[in-house]
């Protein structure tokens, strides 16, 4: 049999010579200014950000802790200082429809100049108004007024009671109305006179009081009109007065804002509303009043706080102080958190509400800047997601209760106009969560076209490997960790590779970097040294494996035991140590599995048990086709195969999916049908094609050190080993004592890239290749396990005549 190649120690793990780094400790080397490793990312968000038009909304896809917030937050910081600051955002009122108040887009810093010099109007205001109005002019002018009136009432009844006395009429104005008698002989007639007149002469009293009444409806009419004319007199002398005021006061507004159109707008508005509603500040307020009752001074309470509420003004955005444009970071996106919400207190059992208690949300406070979102989070929460699309496709946010909004319920209150914005959203969240939103929601096409992927590997050439020495340093200082030395540096890197599952790349995922730099500080401080080591690295990146491979280490003893059942030496026909890898979520370990294949007359062909019992994945069962397929290329080309086979992956008791144990299935099967025993000290891990060729699989490193850790638990032979796909050595970065167990010849890995190599390996006994008759050489594996294909073929072709003979013979009697 031909010689096999056989991985050395080197070519298992690749080191990093620490000697090659050119710095003592990380104390020397420069911080890292920029994100490594993710150019793909880079480009993409440069692009997004850059395009101002509708819709350039970025997505950051990738694996968490690849950088993707840190790089994002980099670049932002970067972009937003040299932006142009954002409008400011305030709400006044509308005094003509105050349900709607209105929305007022000033210079950065003017809102809440606005705010305070409205705050001072209304003080001056309640102080000036209610001084004019005690002044000796004002009274003066108010009591002319009067005066004027009560000199035309009292002549009106003057002259109305000298016609009364003309006409022998007494009156009597009462708060009941004019009560009218007759007079006769100087005295009022009772009714009993009135009742002994004449007819004629009651006739003639009626009319006289009748007529008399008519003009006294007339002088009361033109007293009442007189009483009209003088409130009116009072009210425009009080708008007069008070405008003198109000146009002095708002006049300074005017001329400090007069470069603002919507601002003078607004103080027209102010104007007119004080001068309609002056009585308000013409109030007093009580000082040295008894305390009042507690609903009272409750109310009280409420009142003082509410007055003047109208001229207030409700800065929504400040960017006064701001530097650049906004860029905000919501944590948590709940729909008041990111729309903003109309706020309400309680008064003696109802909701009450204005437009002061409307408060922005981080949409609105990001308007002209960036907003960053996590994608999950953002969809945990009802009504939020379609109301950002929302938001984003009209340029508008609209702060309202929800419910409202989406016609849940019917209220009546608040509804701000709509608020323009312009905002650069950015979501970040898991490749498959973009992929989902992208195949269903066809709104997320247009609203987020750029995606900026982030990669879990970069290359491991010299630069990068740089680069990786100025991360440790950057993190090292910002985290406040000891120095790591040339030695723990070498550790790291060797750790990103292992990460990254290959000897020429580098695991970007600098989360985990970081956590083994954090625990690895840890363990030097135990240690009292000054600098982090290659020996404190390698203790945090034990103790991370020891605190999670509880589940690996009861497996492992269980097959020491031999409850669950794996050879490690020996040789078993139709027997292969096949391996799979187990995932607990932060920790994934390599179990050996045993797979059996028994053969038998019959015309099933080969039949998977995990399938039929409904414990296999597609992939698994794929394989199994594919299998099939290629024992049907190699041995039924001429030939229709006449075969029964039972494959079990013994002891599993949960789903097994996957394709790596395509070779274990096949050596399985032709060790039955060959009759020929398999090294129980080789495991094997590989998918195959139709072709027999061998292809790469995932896990190569687990599966390994789980075939390595059993064996070393009952005893390292020498013969023990793991065939792997040849394309997966580039992948191997194995356990130390792995590679010192390989090292020392107690250990072997074997690379293969056919079929018939890993038959060879496994058997002892080389499969053979087809001559040009058609038939297998002699005394290999090919030429037994087609020997035995006839066999059975001929042992189906008897047991079919027989029964054909003997269902004929039946017949006959029959």
């Amino acid at each position: 049999m031909p010689e096999h190649r056989e991985l050395v120690a080197e070519e298992v793990y690749r080191t990093c010579d620490a000697a090659e780094l050119d710095f003592e400790t990380t104390a020397d080397v420069p911080p890292l200014q920029h994100i490594i490793g993710q150019a793909r990312a880079v480009s993409a968000i440069n692009l997004g950000l850059d395009i101002e038009a509708r819709g350039y909304n970025l997505y950051l896809a990738g694996q968490s802790g690849t950088g993707r917030t840190t790089l994002i937050k980099t670049i932002l910081a970067q972009l937003a200082k040299n932006k142009p600051v954002p409008c400011d955002i305030c709400l006044v009122n509308n005094f003509y429809d105050p349900d709607q108040p209105r929305v007022l887009y000033l210079k950065p810093g003017l809102s809440r100049q606005l705010a305070k010099d409205m705050d001072q109007l209304v003080e001056s205001l309640q102080r000036e108004i209610p001084q004019t109005f005690e002044g000796k002019s004002y009274e003066a002018q108010q009591a002319e007024i009067l005066n004027q009136y009560q000199q035309r009432t009292s002549a009106l009844f003057s002259n109305l009671q000298k016609q009364a006395h003309q006409e022998g009429i007494q009156f009597q104005v009462t708060p009941a109305g004019v009560i009218t008698r007759v007079i006769k002989n100087g005295q009022p007639i009772s009714q009993e006179q009135f009742e002994s007149l004449s007819e004629e002469e009651k006739d003639e009293i009626r009319k006289r009081i009748e007529t008399f009444n008519h003009r006294v409806m007339e002088v009361m009419e033109q007293v009442r009109d007189a009483e009209r004319q003088t409130r009116d007199q009072i009210k425009e002398l009080e708008r007069q007065t008070a405008n003198i005021i109000v146009q002095s006061l708002v006049g300074y507004l005017r001329r400090k804002y007069a470069d603002h159109s919507g601002i003078i707008e607004y103080l027209d508005q102010v104007q007119a509303y004080v001068l309609e509603n002056i009585g308000e500040f013409q109030r007093k307020e009580e000082t040295g009043a008894p305390v009042p009752e507690p609903a009272l001074k409750a109310l009280k309470l409420v009142e003082q706080r509410t007055r003047f509420v109208e001229y207030r003004v409700n800065v929504l955005v400040d960017n006064g102080t701001a530097e650049g444009a906004p860029v905000i970071i919501e944590s948590n996106p709940t729909f008041t958190n990111l729309f903003g919400t109309v706020e309400r207190e309680v008064h003696f059992g109802a909701l009450v509400t204005n437009f002061t208690m409307v408060k922005a949300g981080s949409l609105l406070r990001a308007n002209g800047g960036y907003l960053l979102i996590e994608a999950m989070d953002l969809l945990k929460y009802p009504l939020v997601w379609d109301t950002l699309k929302r938001s984003l496709e009209t340029g508008q946010v609209r702060i309202e209760d929800p419910a409202v909004q989406y016609g849940l319920i019917s209220a009546t209150g608040l509804r701000t106009e709509p608020i323009n914005i312009n905002v650069k959203v950015i979501l970040i969240g898991h490749p498959l969560l973009h992929y989902l939103l992208f195949a269903y929601d066809e709104d997320f096409r247009k609203l987020f076209k750029v995606k900026a992927d982030f990669d879990t590997q970069m290359k491991r050439t010299a630069e990068n490997i740089r680069h990786y020495a100025q991360f440790i340093a950057s993190y090292s200082q910002r985290q406040q960790l000891k120095p790591f030395d040339r030695s723990g540096v070498a550790a790291l890197i060797e750790y990103g590779s292992r990460l990254a599952d290959d000897q020429t790349k580098l695991s970007t995922e600098f989360g985990a970097i970081a956590d083994i730099m954090i625990e690895a500080n840890y363990w030097a401080s135990q240690q009292k040294s000054e600098v982090v080591r290659r020996e404190d690295v390698e203790r945090a990146i034990e103790e991370k494996i020891y605190r999670s491979n509880r589940i690996e280490e009861r497996l492992q003893e269980m097959i020491v035991r031999g409850f669950i059942l794996v050879d490690t030496d020996g040789a078993v026909v139709g027997q292969v140590n096949g391996l799979s890898v187990l995932s607990l979520g932060d920790y994934e370990f390599g179990k050996p599995v045993r797979i059996t294949c028994e053969t038998f007359a019959g015309k099933s062909g080969v039949v998977n048990a995990e399938s039929r019992a409904k414990l296999s994945g597609n992939i698994h069962n794929k394989s199994f086709m594919i299998l099939n397929g290629y024992l049907g290329a190699t041995f039924g080309r001429d030939k229709a195969l006449q075969l029964a086979a039972s494959m079990v992956f013994e002891q599993t008791y949960e789903t097994i999916e996957g394709d790596s144990a395509s070779i274990a299935s096949v050596v399985a099967l032709l060790s039955s049908l060959a009759n020929v025993p398999v090294k129980q000290s080789l495991a094997v891990t590989g998918s195959i094609n139709q072709k027999g060729e061998v292809q790469p699989i995932g896990g190569v490193n687990q599966k390994i050190e789980g075939f390595f850790a059993v064996c070393k638990m009952r005893g390292l032979t020498g013969q023990q080993g793991v065939i792997i796909p040849h394309q997966n050595v580039t992948n191997l970065m194995l356990k130390k004592d792995v590679v010192e167990a390989i090292r020392h010849g107690q250990f072997h890995i074997y690379p293969v890239t056919t079929v018939e190599e890993a038959a060879a390996l496994l058997t002892g006994m080389e499969a053979g290749q087809r001559a040009a008759n058609g038939s297998f050489p002699p005394g290999t594996l090919y030429a037994l396990v087609e020997q035995r294909l006839k066999t059975l073929a001929e042992q189906e072709k008897t047991t079919s005549n027989g029964q054909e003979k003997a269902g004929e013979a039946n017949n006959n009697e029959a």
